[in-house]
C-alpha cells in the first residue's frame, strides 16, 4: 500500500462509479447493523452468522427481551445511544456540542454500567465482551513471524489483503468527499501511504491490520 501511494496509483479511484461507492457503504452499514443489533439487545451468541440470517433473527431477539429481564439493561444503553446520535444536532444546548456525539455515547454508557454495578444490577455483559489490558504491555507485544515470506501462500494473502484494503480505503475516501459540505478533495495517494505505514507499524507490534 505504501508503494501504491508512492507510485500515485490512488488516482484510479476517480474511475470508480458512484454505484460502487454507495453499494460498499450500504453493505458495510448492513453488516455492522446485523452483527451489533443482537449485542445491543443482550443476545451475545446469535444462532446464525451471515448478515441476512442475523437480520432475520432480530424479531426473535426482540421477543426474548420480555422473557429475560437482564437483557433490558444493555438494550436501554443501546437505544439511548442511538437516540442521542440521531437527535444530537437538534439539541439546543450549545455547551453540549463542545463534545462530539460518539464521545457522549461513551460517557453515558460507561456511567450507566457503573451505576448498574454500584446498585447490584446485572448488565448481562459476559467477561468475553470486556477489554482486559495486560499487566505488562511491553511483554504482551507479539513480534511478526517472517518465516513464510518465501511461500506462495504468503504472497497470495499479502497481495489479496493489499488490493482489498486499498480499494476499500479509496471507496471510503470517495464516500467521505461526497458527504463533505465544502466538497474538498482528499489526497488519495497520501491516504494510501498513510494506510500502508500504519499497517506496517501495527503488524510490527503484533496488532491487526
Amino acid at each position: 500500500m505504501l508503494a501504491l501511494g508512492a507510485l500515485r496509483l490512488g488516482s484510479i479511484s476517480d474511475f470508480f462509479p458512484s454505484a460502487a461507492v454507495q453499494g460498499m457503504l450500504a453493505a458495510i452499514g448492513l453488516m455492522i447493523m446485523a452483527k451489533q443489533l443482537h449485542i445491543m439487545l443482550g443476545e451475545m451468541n446469535p444462532v446464525h452468522e451471515g448478515p441476512a440470517f442475523l437480520l432475520a433473527e432480530v424479531p426473535e431477539t426482540v421477543e426474548e427481551l420480555s422473557n429475560i429481564r437482564e437483557r433490558i439493561y444493555p438494550a436501554v444503553i443501546g437505544l439511548e445511544s442511538l437516540l442521542l446520535m440521531a437527535f444530537y444536532k437538534r439539541i439546543t444546548f450549545k455547551w453540549l456540542h463542545y463534545i462530539p456525539a460518539p464521545m457522549w455515547v461513551v460517557v453515558l454508557s460507561v456511567s450507566y454500567v457503573y451505576y448498574c454495578e454500584f446498585n447490584g444490577i446485572s448488565t448481562h455483559l459476559p467477561e468475553s465482551m470486556m477489554v482486559r489490558l495486560p499487566d505488562e504491555v511491553i511483554g504482551a507485544l507479539t513480534l511478526p513471524n517472517f518465516s513464510l515470506w518465501r511461500t506462495g501462500m504468503f504472497w497470495e494473502a499479502a497481495v489479496t489483503l493489499t488490493l482489498v484494503a486499498s480499494i476499500e480505503s479509496l471507496l471510503s475516501v470517495k464516500g467521505v468527499e461526497r458527504l463533505d459540505p465544502k466538497r474538498r478533495r482528499v489526497n488519495v495517494n497520501k491516504d494510501l501511504r498513510a494506510m500502508g505505514l500504519g499497517t506496517m507499524i501495527s503488524g510490527a507490534l503484533g496488532g491487526l491490520m
